[in-house]
């Protein structure tokens, strides 16, 4: 245990938690009830955060091979972690809409990057063999973010004033990236290789192993696959609260839970990150004992069931099912695709597939909020049941993951 739980490890965890805080508070509860707030839409909020991860994606690719090439990543994790929490504190002084979305969107464009650099930092925590815990031990103390962020909403947001909670929530973002930043230290490259040429050399094997991932059938399908399950999967991570108070109707009246202070929608997304903390390690399981191909299989499956109860249902109770289902949903998409990943991709090429598989991420967080934002446009006319038919566009979503992952699991090995 000592071996695991060094200080630096202790610190890695902590950037874990001060993540999620982030996530929870801007992505999933406040964010877009704050632009909303400030006159814009639902739609100005995900074509903000669509544009930042797009952003992402190219800070990704053109910084990733510098950082290897130096062996620095330290560099990265502080400068992209203060450009998000500066931006994100300064977001509610903006004079107008646009300036906010545009802090907004520089924001995410910040902890997205980080994130990118934080990940693999887990090499230069932890020794080999201990890794795995640690990955799974910050994953499940990542979730304590949840109610942390919450309960940061409760002290400091009333109802249709939003704007006070986002300055505490960058302090904890960067406060908890401190001791990473102090107690951290990279591993040195086995060999510098000047900036330049790495960076040429890191997209030219990229594009080589991309050529290579799609000449592989089963590889192909895989990934096209969970792109289309993470376009559905990322966009509820968006639009749950809203769809939580507009359509389902739930109230931010805030009550009393226990320690906490929380209005059910705020209750329902904590509710949902409890069962997942619950259902990560389940899948994980299942997957080892009925493979990873059936577990995939299943997982969607669940997400399928999820939305739909959401899409249709007149009752309350039944959405709070469907938070559950939900939960369940998004911890096993994570806990089983990076092993289904790791069983279908070459061994020599694994580290530059887990990196296309990484970028798809990205991709999927864009393409899958503009789906949402297309369909909620063309059904306008139908008020709030609008966001019924954003729904049904990512059951569509997810019925296609579901036919290309039965199709793999058909295809000989």
């Amino acid at each position: 245990m000592t071996r695991l739980l060094t200080p630096a490890a202790l610190a890695w965890i902590l950037y874990d938690l001060g993540g999620t805080i982030y996530a929870i508070v801007v992505t999933s509860r406040y964010g877009m009830f704050w632009v909303k707030e400030r006159g814009g839409s639902d739609l100005a909020f995900m074509i903000a955060m669509s544009c930042a991860v797009a952003l992402s994606a190219i800070a990704q690719l053109l910084l990733s091979p510098v950082s290897d090439a130096t062996g620095k990543r330290r560099v990265f994790v502080g400068g992209f972690t203060l450009l998000g929490a500066a931006a994100l504190a300064w977001m509610p002084q903006a004079g107008s809409l646009e300036a906010g979305l545009a802090w907004l969107a520089l924001a995410n464009l910040g902890a997205a990057s980080a994130a990118v650099f934080y990940h693999v930092m887990l090499a230069d925590v932890a020794e080999e063999g201990w890794r795995e815990k640690l990955s799974g031990l910050a994953i499940g103390l990542g979730y304590l973010g949840t109610p942390l962020g919450l309960l940061m909403g409760a002290w400091f947001v009333s109802e249709g004033n939003y704007g006070p909670v986002f300055l505490p929530t960058a302090a904890a973002f960067f406060g908890l990236a401190v001791p990473l930043l102090v107690f951290a230290r990279e591993k040195p490259p086995a060999k510098v290789v000047p900036v330049g040429r790495a960076l040429r050399e890191s997209l030219a094997s990229l594009r080589a192993t991309s050529h290579d991932v799609w000449r592989n059938r089963r590889l192909r399908l895989f990934l096209i696959a969970y792109f289309l399950a993470q376009d559905a999967q990322c966009t509820v991570t968006y639009t749950m609260a809203l769809y939580a108070r507009d359509v389902v109707g739930l109230t931010e009246t805030v009550r009393q839970f226990g320690p906490l202070k929380l209005d059910n929608v705020s209750l329902i997304i904590l509710v949902s990150a409890l069962a997942a903390v619950g259902a990560g390690v389940a899948w994980g399981w299942i997957a080892a004992r009925i493979g990873n191909a059936r577990a995939a299989i299943a997982i969607v499956g669940v997400w399928l069931v999820a939305l739909a109860l959401a899409a249709v249902t007149p009752w309350q109770w039944l959405f709070w099912v469907a938070g559950c289902l939900m939960g369940a949903g998004y911890a096993g998409l994570w806990t089983v695709g990076r092993t289904y990943l790791l069983e279908l991709c070459p061994a020599q090429e694994r580290t530059q597939v887990f990196a296309i598989f990484g970028l798809a991420g990205k991709v999927s967080a864009v393409a899958g909020p503009l789906l949402w934002i297309g369909a909620v446009w063309a059904a306008s006319a139908l008020g709030p049941a609008k966001y019924r038919v954003g729904l049904l566009a990512l059951i569509a979503l997810m019925a296609g993951a579901l036919a290309l992952l039965r199709r793999l699991r058909a295809m000989p090995s």
